[in-house]
């Protein structure tokens, strides 16, 4: 199954590139994960944000017919921002009965 890519509430749409301007964002960050096919309450899902400044991940289970919320610390941007202006954001599913599935990515570019 193709997983589409995590939103990120306060991206911006810049002449085709998406960009995170991390000063004017809100403390927390908000990302979500769309409800997908065959989801179930025991799917366990694995937000990963990757940055110039390493990895932060958070975990969560997957709600049925609704969006699955994350809230990742506005300081986790910052130190990403400090060390370049690269970000990505996917999820994995692991399922009890199926190898874990990855997303595509949402790549941004983080700014003041």
């Amino acid at each position: 199954m193709k997983l589409y890519p995590p939103m990120l509430k306060e991206l911006v749409n810049v002449n085709g590139s998406l960009v995170l301007y991390v000063d004017r964002m809100k403390d927390p960050g908000e990302a979500s994960v769309d409800p997908y096919l065959g989801a179930d309450v025991t799917d366990l899902i694995t937000l990963t944000l990757r940055t110039d400044a390493g990895i932060w991940i958070d975990k969560q289970y997957a709600l049925l017919n609704e969006a699955t919320l994350f809230q990742i610390p506005k300081l986790e941007f910052k130190k990403g921002f400090a060390a370049g202006p690269n970000a990505k954001l996917e999820y994995s599913i692991t399922r009890s009965s199926a190898p874990p599935e990855t997303s595509l990515p949402l790549e941004f570019e983080l700014k003041a």
